[in-house]
């Protein structure tokens, strides 16, 4: 019968035969498989912040340090040190559990690749006397410099470029565009802290000196390393505060508030909560800045 077809119907009925045969075949095929993410690690949540906005999808990242806990004492559970060995890169930037715990990654996890957020940055020393045969510590909280955390993000960027060359053009894309938001960032902080008459505060944990560095302020730290003074540091650094006219104190919630509340009565200081280690990174550090320009224009108001 196919015979007495016309040319051009046998033709159709060839082709429409030929796609039957082989659409079974096409379905066995193997698709394509897609890449998986790179899984990172990073020590606390700004950095998460960082991370995310330079990597989307491309990226997911687990934080050592979760909300509420500290990184000066923080200890990691074992299903965090579970998911290392899936890990391919962790990014580090200088807070005190690290120092205890490089050395057991480097040697557990041979293939994680440590990468320093924070190299290349000028580094504020800790005013701390260092023990018998210990360096000078430095100041880990780069972030809360908005000019700093330029670096850093240039740090994680290069870094997820070399890891995964693939999307090479994506980070550099994304690093440009934060940045840029970083910018925007620092000028919007600088303006709102420019034209302050009182420029000093006081903190129990000193996380806030970069940021203090970057807008001319002076930050007056009741516990050097985040740790309880003795009476006789107490007493030192309440009359430092008395004789610098401190009217603000800037507490976090990973440490105790009532040696800072106890301060803040005896001087006539306003208590303010400024976390550091929030996720909400841009937010965070507008409201920190609008809440401390209010405090401390209304502290000299006061005075």
């Amino acid at each position: 019968m196919i015979q007495n077809q016309p040319f051009w119907r046998v033709t159709l009925m060839s082709a429409l035969l030929t796609g039957c045969l082989l659409l079974p075949c096409l379905l066995i095929l193997p698709q394509k498989a897609q890449a998986s993410p790179v899984q990172a690690v990073v020590s606390i949540l700004p950095q998460q912040f960082f991370v995310q906005q330079l990597a989307g999808e491309q990226v997911t990242v687990d934080v050592m340090v979760g909300p509420g806990a500290s990184p000066a004492t923080y200890d990691p559970k074992p299903s965090q040190l579970q998911k290392l060995n899936q890990a391919r890169i962790y990014f580090i930037i200088g807070v005190p559990f690290e120092k205890k715990w490089l050395p057991h990654l480097r040697q557990e996890y041979p293939q994680l690749q440590i990468v320093r957020s924070h190299a290349g940055i000028d580094l504020r020393h800790l005013k701390t006397t260092p023990k018998p045969g210990h360096n000078q510590a430095f100041d880990p909280h780069i972030w809360t410099d908005p000019g700093r955390a330029q670096t850093m993000a240039a740090n994680m960027a290069a870094a997820l470029q070399k890891l995964d060359p693939e999307h090479a053009q994506l980070y550099r894309q994304r690093l440009k565009r934060l940045q840029q938001q970083l910018q925007k960032l620092d000028h919007h902080i600088e303006n709102q802290l420019a034209q302050l008459s009182q420029r000093r505060f006081g903190t129990f944990h000193p996380a806030w000196g970069y940021f203090a560095e970057r807008y001319n302020l002076q930050q007056i730290a009741l516990a050097p390393l985040g740790k309880q003074p003795g009476p006789r540091t107490l007493q030192r650094t309440l009359k430092q505060l008395k004789d610098a006219n401190v009217r603000v104190i800037l507490v976090q919630p990973q440490f105790s508030k009532r040696l800072p509340a106890t301060m803040g009565q005896q001087i006539g200081a306003r208590i303010l909560q400024a976390d550091p280690l929030s996720p909400h990174y841009m937010q965070n550090m507008q409201q920190i800045a609008r809440q401390l320009a209010a405090a401390l224009s209304s502290a000299a108001d006061d005075s």
